[in-house]
């Protein structure tokens, strides 16, 4: 994402207290309603300020500018935007790395929609899956998808694990047809 000297970059004229109000309705209006998460993928909460985005308008122009990220997954992410966006706009969004560096994800986007004076709700679809954790703090791992096992489910896959590594012979897929709990 390279600069030019005709590019604009803004950032949300919205207030850090208005901002914060806006995403934390739309979380709530989420967890009462189930049935508007329409995705695919696990979402983590993602709430950055000042986030890179570049978006090239239907018209040929691109404009930069810093936007405010409310949710991250695989295939996508969604931010607060001042203006409306048609859905197959293309953007780029510059993710900062935790471990330093960045990855620009470039995606369409797939809904904008009014959520309060001069904000809007902007979800974008990226063109390749991301992994979400490397973008995220350790401490906010919690929030990602973990599967819990109980003591006889963890005996089992070591014990298969150890199976495996264990074995003089070449691993074979199979098809497992049954369960622990019966």
């Amino acid at each position: 994402m390279n600069r030019t000297s005709s590019d604009k970059v803004r950032s949300s004229r919205i207030s850090d207290v208005d901002r914060l109000q806006i995403l934390d309705r739309l979380d709530v209006q989420d967890r009462s309603n189930p049935a508007r998460n329409k995705r695919t993928g696990q979402r983590v909460v993602y709430r950055k300020n000042d986030v890179a985005v570049r978006v090239y308008h239907p018209g040929g122009s691109a404009t930069s500018c810093l936007v405010a990220t409310r949710n991250l997954s695989s295939g996508g992410a969604s931010f607060l935007y001042e203006g409306f966006l048609h859905r197959g706009t293309r953007v780029e969004i510059v993710l900062l790395r935790r471990v330093g560096g960045h990855d620009v994800a470039r995606g369409v986007v797939t809904h904008c929609e009014l959520i309060a004076r001069n904000a809007h709700l902007v979800g974008v679809k990226f063109e390749t899956r991301i992994f979400p954790k490397i973008y995220l703090d350790p401490e906010e791992w919690g929030i990602l998808d973990v599967v819990h096992l109980d003591d006889e489910r963890k005996a089992a896959m070591v014990s298969n694990l150890m199976v495996v590594l264990c074995s003089e012979r070449e691993t074979q897929p199979i098809v497992n047809t049954g369960t622990l709990y019966q």
